[in-house]
C-alpha cells in the first residue's frame, strides 16, 4: 500500500450539534453541543492567538489568520483555544472552539473548509460509560481476584507508591475510607496557591483534577449519577490490607482522579472531557491511564493525542463496551491502546461484553464488588460491565511495571497477552473474538519480574545535550543523556523538571524528556534539570549561550500516516551546506546518515528528528510523525470450504469488527456485488473467490474462501415402498421451515440435522407416521448460526440426504 500522509484529510466532518445526535456505524453518537476540533497544518509556523468574544474584535490577531477570525467574529465564537496542553506535532496546531449551541453550524463547517490551511474539523463526542448496576451484596465475594491469581501475584508484588494509575471518568470521591490512602499527591504543587507550582499546565493540581470544570476538585458533586468513577478506581487500586473495605488488584499503587464529566451532563451519564483528562494524565505524569468508556466516533484528533502518551511509555487501557457486539468501540479501538473484554466467574465471555478481532484481552467484569460514594465515608456496591473489567487490568499492570518499572508499553502489553488463560473451550461462539484469553495476574507479574531490566532502577543522573554554538532556529531541542549508572535502560522510569531563566524575566518549565524550548533572543540562560524515580533524584544546572539565526531552513518532511509492513521514502530538504545528517531513532530507517532515507514500517509510529549540521556551525532540527497502523482484520464466513449443489447460491460475508470499510471480491464473475462486506455468490464451477479488506490509510488484507460445486440431487427420491420426500422449502431460509413426504406405509421417521463436517446438530423428528401426506414445520432455535447444513431422513433401513443453507 502506498501511504498516506495527514493532507488527505482536506475536509471538515458537518456537525449537526443542533440535533446533537448523529448515526455511526448504525449506533447513535452524542456529541458536546457549540463545540468542535479544527486541525489546521504542521507547516504554520505561527500559532493562533488564544482569544474570548471580548478580545475577538480588539486583539492585534497576524495577518495570515484575519479570515478565520472574521468567521469567528461573524458566527460568535466564544472561545478559541489550543485542544491540549500535551506538546506533540500533531497536537500542537489542534484547536478547540466553542460557540452559541443554539446556532447552526453547518455554515460555520463550510467557511472553516474554505481556508487553506485547515486540515480538517470533528465534533467532540459524549462518551458513555461501560456500566451495569447491580444490587448491594456484604464484602465477602471477591471471585474475580481469586480467578486471576491474584493472591500469587501479591506474593511476588503489592505494588509500588511510585506507580501512578490515573482513573479518567465521571469524578473519583477521593475521600472515600478505602480510596484516601491510595490517592495520588502531586509533591510539586503546592496548594490553593493559585499558581502552577511544576509548569503542567495545571494549577493547584496536588490531588488530581477536574477538566470538566477546570478547577482542582475531582470529586463528585453529589453521588447520584456520579457514582461510575468512583467505582472503576476501587477496581484498580483500592487501599489494600488496610482491615477496611476491600481489597484490590493494584494493592499499594496510587490513583491520579481525574473528573470528566461536567454537572451538565445529565447526572454525569456521559464522558464530557475524556481526552482533555488524558491531556492532565500525560502532563501530571501517570504512568498508566484507564478509560472506562467510549463510543462508535472515531476522532483523528483523538488517536493523535494517544499516540502522544504512548510515545511517552504510558499504558494506554480501556473498556470494549457493552453492546454485545462486534462494533469497534472508541477509544478502545484506537492504536496503541489495551482493549479490554468482560468475563464471568466461569470464564465466559460476559453477555454483554463487546467482542471481535480488535479485542486484546479479557478480565473479570461480572458482579465485582468496589467502592461508590456515599456520606463522608463512601460505601461498596456490586457492579457489572466492561467498565469494571478494565480497571482490573490497569491495576495489574500497575504491579507488572512495579517489579520492572523499565518495560516499555509494548512489552507490557506483549506479556499480558502472552501470560493470559485461553478460554476459546469455554466460548466457542467467540474463538478469536476474545483477544490472548483471560489475565493471569500471577503469570504476567512474574513474567515481567523475570524479564530483562527487572528490580528497582538505579538513581539516574542529571545530564543533558545542548549545542551552544549558533543555533540556528529558536525553537531548539534538549535532550537527557541517559547512562547505564543513571537509569539509561529505565528511561520509563523517570521524571523530568526542566527550568530555563532568562534576560527581562523569562522562565520556561516543561516535563518532557527531550522538550523544545522556544527562546525570544539570543543572549546567556541558566538551564536547571531535575530527574528522578523511585530509586532518588539529581540536578544539573548550565548557563548556556544560544544565538539565534532565524532565516536557517530545515524540513524533515510531512507527517505521514502508513500500513505495518509498508516502504517508503522520508523527503527531508534543508538550505544548509551538509557537513552531517542524523535520524534520530533509527528504527526502520535505511540509512540514518541520509536526507531521505526509506523507512519500513517494522512497529508502531513515532516522532522522529533529522539533524543536519552545516558547514557554519550551526544544527539545525526539524521532525516528522509517522503513525502505522494495523491491518485489517479480515475473516470470511463461511469459515471453512463450503459444498453447494449445481443451480444454488451461497451468502458469502465479512465477518462483523474487522477494521475494514472498503471489499473488492475476485474473481468478481458468479457475485451479486463484489464491493460489498457480504456479496450472494451464484458459481457454476467450484470457485475460490478472495477478499481484499481495506481500512484507515489504505491498509489492506485479504482471505479466501473456496466453493466446490457439486452434482445435482434428485428433487423427488422414491422410498423403497413407493413412497417420495419432497424439497425443504423455502431453501435458502431463515427461521421457518416446510418438510414435506407422501408416505403409503406406516413406519417410523427420524430425521436429523448436521453440519458439513458431519456433526449432529439437532434431531428435528422422530416418531411412527401413518401412511398419507406428511408435513412437518421445524422453527430454527436460537443455538443455530447461519450457514451450509445437511437433513438427514431415516426411514427403516433407508436413509436420503437433503441440503439446506440458513441464512
Amino acid at each position: 500500500m502506498n501511504m498516506k500522509n495527514y493532507v488527505r484529510y482536506g475536509w471538515c466532518l458537518a456537525v449537526f450539534v443542533g440535533l446533537l445526535m448523529v448515526h455511526v456505524n448504525g449506533q447513535e453518537t452524542e456529541f458536546v453541543p457549540g463545540q468542535m476540533y479544527v486541525k489546521l497544518t504542521n507547516r504554520l509556523t505561527v500559532d493562533l492567538p488564544a482569544v474570548n468574544n471580548e478580545s475577538l474584535a480588539t486583539q492585534d490577531l497576524p495577518d495570515i489568520f484575519s479570515e478565520f477570525y472574521q468567521i469567528a467574529q461573524r458566527h460568535s465564537f466564544q472561545t478559541v483555544r489550543k485542544a491540549f496542553k500535551t506538546r506533540d506535532l500533531n497536537l500542537d496546531h489542534t484547536y478547540k472552539i466553542e460557540f452559541d449551541p443554539r446556532i447552526s453550524t453547518r455554515e460555520i463547517q463550510q467557511a472553516l473548509e474554505g481556508l487553506s490551511y485547515v486540515e480538517y474539523c470533528e465534533p467532540i463526542p459524549i462518551h458513555k460509560r461501560f456500566f451495569e448496576p447491580n444490587d448491594w451484596s456484604e464484602f465477602e465475594d471477591l471471585w474475580h481476584l481469586e480467578k486471576i491469581n491474584a493472591q500469587l501475584a501479591w506474593d511476588i508484588t503489592k505494588g509500588s507508591e511510585d506507580v501512578v494509575i490515573a482513573i479518567v471518568d465521571d469524578a473519583v470521591f477521593i475521600e472515600h475510607e478505602d480510596l484516601a490512602g491510595n490517592i495520588w499527591t502531586n509533591s510539586l504543587e503546592i496548594p490553593n496557591n493559585g499558581e502552577d507550582d511544576d509548569g503542567n499546565g495545571f494549577i493547584d493540581d496536588s490531588r488530581g483534577y477536574n477538566v470538566a470544570g477546570d478547577n482542582p476538585n475531582p470529586n463528585p458533586p453529589d453521588a447520584n449519577g456520579f457514582a461510575h468513577g468512583t467505582h472503576v478506581a476501587g477496581c484498580a487500586a483500592a487501599a489494600t490490607d488496610n482491615e477496611i473495605g476491600i481489597p484490590a488488584i493494584g494493592f499499594n499503587c496510587k490513583i491520579m482522579p481525574i473528573r470528566a464529566s461536567s454537572n451538565a451532563s445529565i447526572g454525569g451519564s456521559g464522558i464530557t472531557n475524556g481526552y482533555e483528562g488524558v491531556d492532565y494524565a500525560i502532563a501530571a505524569g501517570a504512568d498508566i491511564i484507564n478509560m472506562s468508556w467510549g463510543g462508535s466516533f472515531r476522532s483523528n484528533v483523538n488517536q493523535s493525542l494517544l499516540d502522544a502518551a504512548h510515545r511517552r511509555g504510558i499504558i494506554l487501557v480501556a473498556a470494549a463496551g457493552n453492546d454485545n457486539s462486534e462494533d469497534l468501540q472508541y477509544p478502545a479501538a484506537y492504536n496503541n491502546v489495551i482493549a479490554v473484554g468482560s468475563t464471568n466467574r466461569n470464564d465466559v465471555k460476559a453477555g454483554s461484553s463487546s467482542f471481535g478481532g480488535w479485542v486484546d484481552i479479557m478480565a473479570p467484569g461480572d458482579r465485582i464488588l468496589s467502592t461508590v460514594p456515599s456520606g463522608e465515608v463512601g460505601r461498596y456496591e456490586l457492579n457489572s460491565g466492561t467498565s469494571m473489567a478494565s480497571p482490573v487490568v490497569a491495576g495489574l499492570l500497575g504491579l507488572m511495571i512495579s517489579v520492572n518499572p523499565c518495560l516499555s508499553p509494548d512489552e507490557v502489553e506483549r506479556i499480558l497477552e502472552t501470560t493470559a488463560v485461553n478460554i476459546d473451550d469455554l466460548n466457542p461462539n467467540f474463538v478469536g473474538k476474545l483477544g490472548s484469553g483471560r489475565i493471569d495476574a500471577f503469570a504476567a507479574v512474574e513474567a515481567a519480574f523475570n524479564a530483562e531490566g527487572s528490580g528497582a532502577p538505579p538513581p539516574p543522573t542529571a545530564s543533558f545535550t545542548f549545542d551552544n554554538s549558533a543555533i540556528c532556529s529558536n525553537n531548539i531541542p534538549f535532550s537527557f543523556t541517559a547512562s547505564d549508572e543513571g537509569g539509561g535502560s529505565c528511561a520509563f522510569s523517570i521524571s523530568y523538571r526542566w527550568t530555563i531563566s532568562g534576560p527581562n524575566g523569562f522562565e520556561l518549565v516543561k516535563t518532557e524528556q527531550n522538550p523544545f524550548f522556544e527562546f525570544p533572543e539570543s543572549g546567556s540562560y541558566q538551564v536547571n534539570l531535575e530527574v528522578s524515580n523511585s530509586g532518588g533524584r539529581d540536578i544539573e544546572e548550565q548557563t548556556i549561550d544560544v544565538t539565534i539565526n532565524p532565516k536557517a531552513f530545515i524540513d524533515a518532511g510531512e507527517d505521514i500516516i502508513l500500513c505495518l509492513g509498508d516502504t517508503l521514502s522520508i523527503l527531508g530538504s534543508t538550505s544548509a551546506d551538509i557537513v552531517s545528517v542524523q535520524w534520530e531513532p533509527t528504527v526502520g530507517i535505511s540509512d540514518p546518515n541520509s536526507l531521505t532515507p526509506k523507512f519500513e514500517a517494522l512497529r508502531g509510529g513515532d516522532t522522529y528528528f533529522l539533524r543536519v549540521e552545516g558547514e557554519d556551525g550551526c544544527t539545525l532540527v526539524d521532525s516528522i510523525s509517522i503513525d502505522v497502523l494495523r491491518n485489517p482484520f479480515v475473516r470470511v464466513s463461511p469459515a471453512e470450504d463450503t459444498l453447494i449443489q449445481q443451480g444454488d447460491t451461497i451468502q458469502l460475508s465479512v465477518l462483523d469488527g474487522s477494521g475494514a470499510f472498503i471489499f473488492e471480491w475476485s474473481p468478481p464473475e458468479g457475485l451479486s456485488d463484489p464491493t460489498i462486506a457480504n456479496p450472494r455468490a451464484y458459481p457454476d464451477t467450484t470457485t475460490t473467490y478472495s477478499v481484499l479488506g481495506i481500512g484507515d490509510a489504505g491498509c489492506s488484507s485479504s482471505e479466501s474462501i473456496t466453493i466446490v460445486v457439486g452434482e445435482p440431487v434428485s428433487n423427488s427420491p422414491l422410498l423403497p415402498d413407493g413412497g417420495v420426500i419432497q424439497d425443504p422449502f423455502p431453501n435458502p431460509m431463515n427461521n421457518s421451515l416446510t418438510l414435506r413426504a407422501d408416505l403409503t406405509e406406516s413406519g417410523s421417521l427420524s430425521i436429523e440435522l448436521f453440519d458439513l463436517l458431519g456433526k449432529k446438530k439437532s434431531q428435528l423428528f422422530k416418531k411412527a407416521v401413518t401412511p398419507g401426506s406428511f408435513v412437518f414445520q421445524w422453527e430454527r432455535p436460537a443455538n443455530i448460526p447461519n450457514g451450509v447444513y445437511l437433513l438427514k431422513w431415516n426411514w427403516g433401513d433407508y436413509s436420503y440426504v437433503q441440503r439446506i443453507q440458513l441464512q
